[in-house]
């Protein structure tokens, strides 16, 4: 009997069981594989449906009480092309034997109805699996599990499923998509760190951009969040929160408290975007340790604070048609392989608002209401392809769009070629923003051989709209034909080699450097296409410019070139400086402005007593010093000749 009890215990000590490491069941709740990223929103219309669902036709769950169900794609929900559900990054790197899962079913599939999906192993695609290739009325009998192994070098799992269905019919059911594997436990918490970060500041503040720079405490990572009020979340321990260095775009804290960065603490700078000029954004740091996530993280709370105004003064924009690429390079393929590209000024853009109206006759509007399939569309399978052909992330997906953004369309869903952008690999001004019209016909949506004029006009919504024109004939009918647009609507021909859009010119490096009687101005470009000059320009009121210094750019260049600029003439007080760039076709754009303050005014704090001295104060000048908290509420107003004590306990 002891003998057998033995057997027993030595018997269980080495058998271990799979656990689950995320599961997406399209459950009411517990699901933990998400966010889930739809290319259509859930849809019921009458008999057609892209959504929930508790039983369709024959169909139940395959495991608890809704699956994700889908009949008649290409009627009043979804269009003509796949249809995907995508499941972002997981972390597996804490297990072995990892698989991937899910179950699917098909009833009544035709020629042309498909299942497939596509995993993605550190963010490389491993390709797509078709799973279902419907034919002549093709069922499945039943609920199928597809299972992959997962090998042992991978870290992070991700997945697309996609889905197209054609027919009243017929029937289909995605359910119990999962990730398993023998995970380590979680060890619990790290140890916290005991030091904040300390020397937490701003720099080349703009009217929509700041740079955020610190010096660490003695915490491994650091937690970075920004808000437009003072901030009152904390972390939790045992949580990871995602990070983006777009400013409303990463995990929330507390209510409007966004999270910018998240990452090693010698980083120690972040360049922020999507800012709106003149308001107050908060920031907070905390110092934490860990590696493992959602486990480990233990969060150093009461973290280092500091507070910054954007620039005013600059001039506000609407969204702008900038460019046509009319001929595309697949003459096969015109109304999939077209592309135009806009900006979208100075205020955030929601794609829910864009209708586009195209020159083609016969060719219907894109927009998410009202236009029925003709929808506005992500498609993360070619953002992924785009980015792999890069080497680095050109382009990205977000709703709403940020200000001041380079947007592409893209008139196809897919488009039939992936484009080599690899020239714009790190580019300060990433990612250009993309949009998918839910479109595989190949009939092209503009013109590229008529000698009457083409008109595109798009709808950005909230009273915003442009119109531009062009003439195809007004250059040779060659694939890549292109034409650009100035801020009027002037257009100007030019053939893209490849049918690669040539993305403007990129900014590396913009900053300054005050000396005792002069200011420089360092910038560098990390890719030039056909850049005739850049102009310095000055301003003492960030609204008024004058010309500075002419400087002759390089003209065409995928690798960085470097500038500078000694501006000796300097003045008391703030002065602002940008950069007109000039084409060798007279388009321009212009940079943000960079400020500095040329009066060597200090501050000090210490026991109470703030010490102000302004040493270039003039004679019989009053300056007015108003004092915010963190809270930016004005809490004291001073007036003082250049030279002044504040007693801060009063």
């Amino acid at each position: 009997m002891k003998k057998l009890v033995l057997f027993i215990v030595l018997f269980l000590s080495n058998f271990s069981f799979a656990q689950n490491i995320a599961i997406q069941s399209f459950e009411s709740s517990g699901d933990t594989w998400t966010p889930m990223t739809l290319s259509t929103p859930a849809c019921t219309n009458g008999s057609d449906r892209w959504d929930y669902s508790t039983t369709l036709s024959s169909i139940n769950p395959s495991d608890g009480s809704q699956f994700w169900g889908i009949q008649d794609l290409n009627g009043n929900c979804g269009g003509s092309g796949f249809e995907s559900i995508s499941l972002p990054d997981v972390d597996v790197s804490s297990c072995t034997n990892v698989t991937f899962s899910f179950d699917y079913n098909a009833i009544g599939y035709d020629n042309g109805d498909d299942i497939k999906y596509e995993l993605f192993y550190d963010g490389i695609s491993q390709g797509q699996t078709v799973v279902v290739n419907g034919n002549s009325n093709f069922s499945t009998g039943g609920w199928v599990t597809e299972t992959i192994n997962i090998p042992a070098t991978v870290t992070n799992v991700s997945v697309i499923i996609f889905v197209k269905q054609n027919g009243g019919s017929d029937y289909a059911g995605i359910d119990n998509v999962r990730l398993d594997g023998n995970c380590a436990a979680c060890g619990g918490l790290s140890a916290e760190p005991t030091t904040n970060a300390t020397s937490l500041t701003t720099a080349n503040i703009g009217c929509f951009n700041a740079d955020i720079n610190w010096s660490g405490g003695n915490g491994a990572n650091v937690l970075i969040v920004m808000s437009t009020s003072a901030i009152s979340g904390t972390p939790s321990d045992g949580v990871h929160y995602n990070a983006s260095s777009a400013f409303g775009s990463g995990d929330i804290l507390n209510a409007g408290e966004y999270v910018v960065f998240n990452g090693a603490n010698s980083t120690a700078t972040v360049s922020i975007t999507g800012l709106t000029m003149g308001t107050t954004y908060f920031i907070q740091i905390f110092e934490y340790n860990g590696t493992m996530i959602n486990c480990e993280e233990n969060y150093l709370t009461g973290g280092t604070t500091t507070s910054f105004i954007t620039l005013n003064g600059c001039a506000t924009s609407t969204p702008q048609i900038t460019s046509i690429l009319y001929n595309s390079c697949n003459g096969g393929a015109e109304g999939t392989d077209e592309i135009f590209t806009f900006t979208t000024g100075s205020d955030p853009l929601d794609i829910d608002d864009i209708s586009i109206n195209y020159p083609t006759s016969g060719v219907p509007d894109y927009c998410n209401t009202g236009c029925g399939a003709n929808t506005n569309l992500n498609n993360p399978t070619y953002v992924n392809d785009l980015n792999t052909m890069a080497g680095c992330t050109v382009f990205a997906y977000a709703n709403p769009i940020p200000p001041n953004s380079d947007v592409m369309v893209f008139t196809g869903n897919p488009p039939s070629t992936v484009l080599d952008y690899s020239s714009q690999c790190g580019s300060s001004n990433l990612p250009v923003y993309v949009i998918f019209n839910n479109n595989t016909a190949t009939l092209g949506r503009f013109s590229n051989s008529s000698s009457s004029p083409r008109t595109l006009i798009v709808d950005f919504g909230n009273g915003m709209a442009d119109t531009v024109s062009y003439i195809a004939t007004s250059q040779a009918q060659n694939d890549g034909a292109t034409v650009n647009f100035d801020a009027a609507g002037n257009p100007t021909y030019f053939i893209s080699n490849n049918c690669v859009y040539p993305l403007p010119v990129k900014l590396g490096d913009f900053y300054l450097q005050n000396e005792t009687d002069a200011t420089t101005i360092f910038w560098s470009t990390l890719s030039e296409t056909k850049c005739d000059y850049f102009e310095v320009q000055k301003s003492t009121d960030g609204i008024n410019y004058k010309k500075k210094k002419k400087i002759n750019a390089t003209g065409n260049s995928v690798r960085e070139v470097k500038y500078k600029f000694t501006d000796s003439k300097i003045i008391d007080g703030v002065s602002y400086y940008r950069l007109k760039q000039v084409d060798f076709d007279g388009k321009n754009d212009y940079s943000y402005p960079i400020s500095t303050i040329h009066d060597n005014t200090s501050i000090f704090y210490s026991n109470n007593l703030i010490y102000l001295s302004i040493p270039k104060a003039k004679v019989n000048q009053t300056y007015l010093v108003n004092i915010y908290n963190l809270s930016g509420q004005l809490v004291k107003t001073v007036y003082t000749n250049g030279n002044s004590t504040i007693n801060w306990s009063n």
